[in-house]
């Protein structure tokens, strides 16, 4: 497909969007996942008050929000239920007739459910029971995790530092602050962050162990912003500034629109130059600071709330060990830990993963044989321990690793792993 660009769009911008649009949603490939709740239903004497006083008896439908974007179910006499995609993560948002917003479904400190290491896979069903409000807070009647939602304790704690992350949510689902959610009219935005590492360390060998010494010196940070269908805009009349109260001078913004199509995805980046011949061996693009940021469109506001600052407490190093017969690639394994050494489960926090590697013919996307077939991703059906190359590649010939995920939020990782040594330094780990 031809693509219009509108200045000059980096590499890293068009791989990621490449990366996120290349999949289809088909929430039909698994009707067996279920969630299912109730609310109390409002008595006859009873009647609603003020929009700052809304009872979740008030709630007329459940805004179901995840990476895959968002849909609006009906509650029916008290009861609905929910079909969301195995091996992402979903946030329950209620709201009265008028799509005025009431509160948040949360548990064990998480404002989202995590559907990817589940006790009974794409057949789990969920039951929360009968729920109630407190405060802007929905708490189920019944709790999933640790029975229904696999996670362990350091994966939970992980997960319980984007609190902000997703209370930004409810907020965000009203850009324009017209009183309706954006995507009743096409309008809505999606806001997430691109990170890449390019010196992650050294991917393991055979008996060889990795030596894991991500530099924290060298990331580079992107924010895409996507758009609904009919979220339009003019003549390159398209702008970004912020945060409130302490705006950046530095900010770039570049946007592509795919030729057809109506919605777009902007990228804005903070670029710091480097000394090509230092230790990031080039430029880096600088972290966002939480806050209020605004959008323009042909001189329209529109005001979203950045809250994944923390994105580091989350960030999940996929380490990969090459496998080899001969000097042949055979097989690239792949383990997977915090930042913090702590090992995770990774469906329970990535939602898909592809690698590709640099050798001296250029860059290879890495497909995968996955028993009836052959795929560019690793997702939670093929399972993400191991990878097994279809095309034959010789392992001297080979310069680095690129391993490229996407979490269950929705936001964008890039980790390089280099076939070279990693100097002595302090915080580098073998596994």
């Amino acid at each position: 497909m031809k693509t219009k660009i509108i200045l000059s769009v980096c590499l890293l911008c068009l791989a990621a969007c490449q990366f996120n649009n290349g999949q289809e949603h088909n929430p039909d490939q698994n009707p067996g996942l279920l969630i299912k709740a109730q609310i109390p239903q409002r008595t006859k004497a009873a009647f609603a008050g003020s929009t700052d006083s809304l009872a979740l008896e008030d709630a007329d439908k459940v805004m179901v929000l995840s990476y895959w974007g968002n849909e609006f179910i009906d509650i029916d006499s008290g009861h609905f239920s929910v079909r969301p995609e195995w091996g992402t993560a979903i946030a329950l948002l209620f709201l009265d007739s008028a799509y005025h917003y009431i509160g948040h479904l949360s548990t064990q400190g998480l404002n989202l459910l995590p559907l990817g290491n589940l006790s009974e896979g794409e057949n789990t069903i969920i039951d929360l029971s009968m729920l109630r409000l407190e405060g802007r807070t929905v708490i189920p009647g019944y709790d999933p995790f640790g029975n229904e939602i696999q996670l362990s304790e350091p994966e939970l704690q992980a997960l319980q530092s984007l609190g902000e992350y997703y209370n930004a949510i409810a907020y965000n689902m009203d850009a324009d602050r017209d009183g309706q959610p954006d995507c009743l009219s096409g309008k809505g935005l999606m806001m997430s962050t691109i990170v890449v590492y390019p010196k992650c360390g050294r991917f393991g060998h055979n008996d060889r162990l990795p030596e894991i010494a991500p530099d924290s010196n060298c990331v580079n940070y992107t924010l895409q912003l996507s758009s609904g269908p009919d979220l339009q805009f003019s003549d390159n009349n398209i702008s970004f500034h912020g945060p409130e109260g302490e705006p950046y001078d530095d900010m770039q913004l570049n946007y592509i629109i795919e030729e057809g199509e109506t919605l777009f995805n902007a990228y804005v980046g903070r670029p710091k130059v480097q000394n090509p011949g230092g230790a990031c061996q080039g430029d880096v693009s600088l972290p966002f600071k939480k806050g209020v940021y605004t959008l323009k469109l042909d001189g329209r506001e529109y005001k979203l709330i950045y809250a994944n600052d923390n994105f580091y407490s989350v960030l999940v190093l996929p380490v990969p060990t090459i496998v080899t017969s001969g000097d042949t690639l055979k097989m690239i394994k792949l383990d997977y830990q915090l930042i913090d050494g702590s090992k995770i489960e990774p469906s329970s926090m990535l939602n898909m993963l592809y690698v590709q590697i640099k050798d001296n013919n250029g860059n290879h996307d890495i497909q995968h044989d996955f028993g009836t077939g052959w795929s560019d991703w690793l997702t939670t059906r093929t399972g993400f321990d191991s990878i097994n190359p279809r095309d034959v590649m010789v392992f001297d010939n080979i310069e680095f690793i690129s391993v490229w995920y996407d979490d269950i939020l929705g936001n964008h990782y890039s980790m390089i792993w280099r076939n070279v040594g990693v100097p002595n330094q302090a915080g580098m780990q073998k596994i």
